[in-house]
């Protein structure tokens, strides 16, 4: 491993003058703070172009950072450019809405749109993961050039804590110590359709970052083994290229299991909004995220909580930025 990936410092480059803006930003960095895990965050704010010399000084204070093995660029345009003159680490960029959105309002407001997005789109191309706020956002960034094999990763900004029940707002330690059994099956463990490769990736990422977490691999036993295997399972995962209808998921659907999947077979359909099922691109983190949620749907729902609005929570937004992280520290992106 490069030395540089040795350094679990991860800074976020950002140019909020205060707390007062960037509410969202500052709900996941404390969250963050206390996460446990051996990653160490520490905010680098940039000054706003506002005034003769601000561009200068901001390119002084990236490159007078201190050393990182990730930098976390919060949000796109400029910043996320001004993030990449560090070189000696991994990038992440997260975008705002307005980062990838340019033709409304008068014709001033779109050329400085249009400047907005191409920064973004600049500090898109040299980062290694990009997160977005929605599955459209994901759709709309996937089509700009050059990222169509990026990771972009869809995890919205959470609500604030004083819109969650007070029994619900630390969930921290629950997300990591709650149980969780995945299963993936495939007649062949080593079949280039299922790759089943990328879901063990991903268990072994959660498992690394302290969670609960265990895998089952189902290969080569009986029907009614696989039935005795899935009675205590809570996930299927499948990562097929291709599929007709899986045996599995049917299965585990029946059995009261949710499922993780590429998008294959019928199986959008049954990933709908509110449910707990997810389709998900092909990459270890997008499992692990997926997983995440259903965790957190087990947890928040004696709270009352819809396992909808699982991924809302700060803790849960938290988590997958620290599976994130650990994943470039390492090397696994």
């Amino acid at each position: 491993m490069d030395e540089m990936y040795r350094n679990n410092k991860v800074l976020w480059v950002h140019n909020n003058p205060s707390r007062s803006s960037g509410t969202f930003m500052w709900d996941i960095f404390d969250r963050l703070k206390r996460e446990e895990g051996g990653l160490e965050l520490e905010e680098l704010a940039l000054p706003l172009m506002r005034y003769h010399g601000a561009f200068r000084d901001a390119v002084r204070k990236v490159r007078a950072a201190p050393d990182a093995g990730v930098v976390h660029a919060q949000y796109g345009a400029l910043v996320s450019v001004m993030a990449l003159l560090r070189r000696d680490c991994a990038h992440i960029v997260s975008l705002r809405g307005s980062d990838s959105y340019w033709r409304f309002g008068t014709l001033r407001n779109r050329v400085g749109g249009l400047a907005r997005v191409l920064m973004s789109w600049i500090g898109c191309l040299g980062s290694d993961a990009i997160i977005v706020m929605s599955n459209r956002m994901t759709s709309r960034v996937r089509r700009w050039p050059g990222l169509a094999r990026r990771p972009i990763l869809c995890i919205p900004d959470p609500a604030g804590d004083i819109f969650w029940p007070p029994a619900a707002l630390e969930i921290s330690r629950e997300l990591l110590s709650q149980p969780f059994v995945v299963a993936i099956a495939s007649l062949q463990h080593d079949n280039p359709i299922k790759r089943t490769w990328l879901v063990s990736s991903a268990a072994d990422l959660c498992q690394r970052a302290g969670m609960s977490l265990e895998l089952k691999v189902l290969s080569g036993i009986s029907r009614e083994q696989v039935r005795s295997e899935l009675s205590d399972v809570h996930s299927i995962a499948l990562a097929s290229t291709h599929e007709g209808w899986p045996n599995i998921i049917k299965e585990g659907l029946l059995l009261g299991a949710n499922f993780v999947a590429t998008s294959v077979g019928d199986l959008p359909e049954y990933a709908g909004k509110g449910s707990g099922n997810r389709i998900v691109a092909p990459h270890p983190i997008e499992f692990a995220c997926a997983w995440i949620d259903q965790i957190a749907a087990k947890v928040l729902s004696p709270h009352g909580i819809a396992e909808s609005l699982a991924a809302f929570h700060p803790d849960v937004v938290a988590l997958k930025m620290k599976l994130l992280y650990l994943a470039l520290v390492e090397e696994e992106i």
